[in-house]
């Protein structure tokens, strides 16, 4: 054997370490919580969605906001009766709170993605 030390690094103790607050918001008078720090899986799905121009296939748009928000989350918040403005802002201001807001405005891309949507023929 050798007598060199192994390299070695706790990744999951140095996530422990950062003292990252929950992030909470209140919709239609219901408060919710989410981990202060994004998954993997949120952004892996984010850059996969995602294209370069920042569009996404309307068909994705659920699907991608179970994946940010939390499936229970997203199922009470529309339930609740919230408008899409207030799910569109809160998906926006959640990207600036984790930090991985698109360059293009989201905003901005996801109300054209369903304006176009809803021009097209059924």
């Amino acid at each position: 054997m050798s007598d060199k030390p192994l390299k070695f690094k706790d990744f999951d103790e140095a996530v422990e370490e950062l003292d990252v607050p929950d992030i909470a918001f209140t919709i239609k008078g219901h408060s919710y919580s989410l981990p202060g720090k994004i998954s993997a899986k949120a952004v892996l799905k984010q850059m996969e969605f995602f294209a370069e121009d920042a569009m996404i296939d309307p068909n994705q748009i659920p699907q991608w906001l179970e994946v940010l928000i939390g499936e229970k989350n997203l199922e009470a918040i529309v339930d609740s009766g919230a408008t899409w403005e207030q799910i569109n802002d809160l998906a926006t201001w959640l990207l600036q709170q984790y930090g991985i807001a698109p360059e293009l405005d989201l905003e901005e891309t996801l109300e054209k993605v369903v304006s176009e949507e809803g021009d097209s023929p059924k």
